[in-house]
């Protein structure tokens, strides 16, 4: 593929290094790609991920602290109207909304010590978090997540 010359504006670069995808309606990155699957083009003398540049280009600033996010899960999508502005919280719902997210003893980083059924019994414990952590040998600092529903959240619907 043939380069643009970085003097040129940022929409028309943008549009030069992408394609239109006619069924999902995506504008797919055809640039470099960086090891996270997200596409990569350098600006004002720095690389930026492609996608947050096509939201300031096309819809406006991004927020200090904020993440552009696709509507259509697509790292190599660049289209304005698939992207949305939202925090890493925010982020992290919309995978488990979506189904996206590795879940507890399924994910390939877990130790595996806890599973949903060991997860709901530290939710209905009432013992002391110091004595539950003893109780299945993890941290204590992991059953308050447990208790204040910052892990494994998607066991706690109902309760």
């Amino acid at each position: 593929m043939k380069r643009v010359r970085k003097k040129k504006p940022l929409q028309e670069r943008l549009e030069y290094y992408s394609i239109p995808e006619p069924n999902s309606g995506c504008w797919l990155w055809m640039g470099l790609v960086v090891n996270s699957g997200y596409g990569s083009l350098w600006y004002n003398g720095t690389p930026h991920l492609a996608h947050r540049l096509s939201y300031i280009c096309f819809v406006g600033p991004i927020g200090d602290g904020l993440l552009v996010c696709h509507s259509c899960d697509n790292r190599l999508c660049i289209n304005p109207d698939h992207l949305f502005l939202s925090t890493q919280l925010g982020n992290m719902a919309d995978m488990v909304i979506k189904g996206r997210a590795c879940r507890g003893a399924s994910h390939h980083r877990s130790a595996a010590k806890l599973t949903p059924d060991k997860v709901m019994a530290i939710f209905s414990d009432t013992r002391s978090q110091q004595t539950i952590a003893k109780a299945y040998n993890v941290d204590p600092s992991l059953i308050s997540y447990i208790k204040n529903k910052k892990i494994w959240a998607y066991l706690h619907k109902g309760h």
